[in-house]
């Protein structure tokens, strides 16, 4: 696993027409030299006239680029999905959104009733769609599976709340100490306005001002990158082993013997 890792993640320009040609022109111009993961705002599928030509679109971005590429998410039968591409090109990790809004119920939607993570050569990786960043239960099963980072997908309505964003991914980083890249959906989609900032995250909060590497605000294009470095973040967790402090009794009277809790 490479000890230091450059993560890229994007946010469209505000009135960026519903076109393909507008997307693929758009992207690059980006500076994706260098990068080791590149993660997509939600709602990119729009772009495109259906699910093939996206996946084939990002499956040759992540291997003309060699890297990894997290293409946003999007509905697969009545699930919200997301899938995580390799350098190879090859669809590595597929996650369904696990907790849904009021108005997702109303749609119609199902609820994803597993969560994984997956190995990669840049560490262990794990997804977060829409709402499940809310829920603290997700963190931590991530955390438990030893995620070292967690890509998270923030689609929230206009105008934005900076204490709702703050209240989901930055607080699972902080509680479980992984990194983790939020992207967040701006502008027109479906009709309605939505409103966030791409941020990645750092569970080193005094490192960094408001524990981010990097952020865009609502409404603003562009890219931005950051390093991160794996070995750092292992010796946090020495100095401060949050997980060595569980109730490894009660979490296996719950689901019951698991290796996971016992390596930490």
């Amino acid at each position: 696993m490479t000890a230091t890792i450059t993560i890229g993640a994007f946010q469209l320009p505000y009135d960026l027409k519903e076109d393909f040609h507008d997307y693929k022109a758009y992207i690059q111009k980006l500076p994706l030299e260098d990068l080791n993961l590149l993660v997509c705002p939600p709602g990119t599928i729009r772009y495109f006239q259906g699910y093939e030509d996206y996946l084939l679109y990002h499956q040759d971005l992540a291997v003309n680029n060699s890297c990894i590429v997290a293409p946003g998410f999007f509905m697969k039968g009545q699930y919200n999905t997301a899938i995580l591409i390799s350098t190879q090109g090859e669809i590595i990790h597929e996650q369904q959104q696990t907790h849904l809004s009021r108005k997702e119920f109303d749609q119609g939607l199902q609820r994803g009733t597993s969560l994984e993570v997956t190995a990669t050569p840049i560490g262990r990786i794990g997804l977060m769609i829409g709402t499940d960043s809310f829920y603290p239960i997700i963190g931590r099963i991530l955390g438990l599976q030893k995620v070292d980072i967690v890509i998270a997908y923030y689609k929230q309505p206009a105008p934005y709340n900076p204490w709702l964003q703050l209240s989901g991914v930055w607080q699972q980083v902080q509680h479980n100490q992984f990194f983790a890249v939020e992207s967040a959906a701006n502008g027109i989609i479906d009709g309605i306005e939505f409103a966030g900032e791409t941020m990645i995250h750092h569970p080193l909060c005094s490192a960094y001002v408001d524990g981010c590497v990097q952020k865009l605000k609502p409404g603003v294009d562009g890219l931005i990158k950051g390093n991160l470095d794996l070995k750092s973040r292992e010796q946090i967790i020495r100095e401060f082993p949050i997980y060595k402090y569980l109730n490894h009794a009660l979490y296996e009277k719950v689901w019951g013997s698991n290796e996971n809790i016992k390596g930490f």
